[in-house]
C-alpha cells in the first residue's frame, strides 16, 4: 500500500545520512574497479566500461539502458540512433555510461554532473578517454541539486536547454520530490525534452505523472514500467509532436546544423526503393539465349 510504500522509504532516507555515505566511500575495497559494463549500441556498441564497486555508485543497467534508447529512438523513427546535434544531461553521471551511450547514438554533446572526485578521476574520464568522447564532455564535479538550483538563480550559467536529460541517483541519498521540483522549475528544459527518472519501488508513490516546465506547459509521463527492482519513468512530448529537437534552438551554432530526424531518412530510403522497384518492372526482360546442341 501506499502508507507502507512511504513508511518505508522514510526509513531509507533516515538510514541513508551523508556520515552513512562517507563511510561506504572511505572503504578501500569500494575503491576498485571491474569492467562488467559495455555500451549496447551506436558507434562504441560493445565497448567496456570500467565501474567502482562502490555500491553508492549505481550505473543503469544493460537491459534498462537499451530499453531506455530504443524508446527514444522509436520517437524519431527508430534505427537506435538519436537526432543529430542533440545535447544530453546526465545528472548523477558516476560511470558515464548512460551519457556516453547518448554520444555513441549521435548525440553531439553530453554534460555529466557528479559529486564523487575519485569517480570522475578514476572512472568517467577514462571510460570517456576509452571511447574517445573526451572532446564531446562536460563535466561538473558539484551535487546534481546544486546545479539544478543554480540553473535556476543564473539562467545562463548552464548554456541551451538539453534535449534530453537522465537522473539515475543513488536511491538512498536523494529527495525525489526535490529533484522533481527542482526540475520543473529549471530553464534546462524546453517543451520537447525528454526526461528519464530511475527509481525503486519503494518511491513510486512520490513519482508525478506530469512534470511541469519552467518554459510553460506540461510534460506527460509516457512510460513507468520495472525491470526487476529497478523502475524507470520517461517524460516527454507526445509522439506527434517529437517531430524536432527544440526548434526554438536555430540561432546558436549547433541549431544551424541540419536537423531532420531518422524518419526523413527512412521515407527517403523507402521511395527510392520503390522507385527502383518501378524501374525494373518497366524494363522489358532480355529473351533467354538459345540452346545450342
Amino acid at each position: 500500500s501506499v502508507k507502507k510504500g512511504k513508511k518505508r522509504a522514510d526509513r531509507i532516507m533516515e538510514a541513508a545520512t551523508g556520515a552513512a555515505a562517507a563511510r561506504v566511500r572511505a572503504n578501500p575495497q569500494n575503491r576498485a574497479t571491474h569492467q562488467k559494463l559495455r555500451i549496447v549500441g551506436g558507434s562504441k556498441a560493445r565497448k567496456l566500461l570500467l565501474s567502482p564497486r562502490d555500491q553508492n555508485v549505481r550505473p543503469m543497467m544493460e537491459k534498462v539502458r537499451a530499453a531506455v534508447f530504443n524508446l527514444l529512438s522509436a520517437r524519431f523513427g527508430g534505427g537506435g540512433m538519436l537526432p543529430e546535434g542533440s545535447r544530453w544531461l546526465d545528472m548523477f553521471g558516476g560511470t558515464g555510461s548512460v551519457g556516453i551511450e547518448a554520444l555513441s547514438r549521435g548525440a553531439e554533446a553530453t554534460t555529466f554532473v557528479e559529486l564523487d572526485r575519485w569517480v570522475i578521476k578514476n572512472i568517467l574520464k577514462a571510460n570517456l578517454h576509452t571511447c574517445g568522447f573526451l572532446e564531446k564532455a562536460q563535466i561538473l564535479n558539484m551535487k546534481a541539486e546544486d546545479y539544478l538550483k543554480r540553473s535556476i538563480d543564473y539562467p545562463y550559467y548552464a548554456g541551451e536547454p538539453f534535449d534530453f536529460i537522465s537522473v539515475c541517483p543513488p536511491y538512498q541519498l536523494v529527495s525525489y520530490p526535490e529533484l522533481f521540483d527542482l526540475l520543473s522549475r529549471s530553464p534546462l528544459i524546453h517543451e520537447k525534452t525528454y526526461i528519464v527518472v530511475e527509481y525503486p519501488i519503494e518511491f513510486k508513490y512520490q513519482i508525478p505523472e506530469y512534470l511541469d516546465t519552467a518554459l510553460g506547459g506540461r510534460l506527460p509521463k509516457f512510460r513507468d514500467r520495472s525491470y526487476g527492482r529497478t523502475w524507470l519513468a520517461v517524460y516527454g512530448p507526445t509522439a506527434s509532436d517529437s517531430v524536432r529537437i527544440n526548434p526554438a534552438r536555430t540561432d546558436d551554432p549547433v541549431g544551424k546544423k541540419k536537423r531532420v530526424t531518422d524518419v526523413d531518412m527512412f521515407r527517403k530510403r523507402a521511395e527510392e526503393a520503390a522507385s527502383s522497384t518501378e524501374d525494373g518492372k518497366r524494363q522489358p526482360s532480355k529473351p533467354a539465349a538459345d540452346d545450342k546442341t
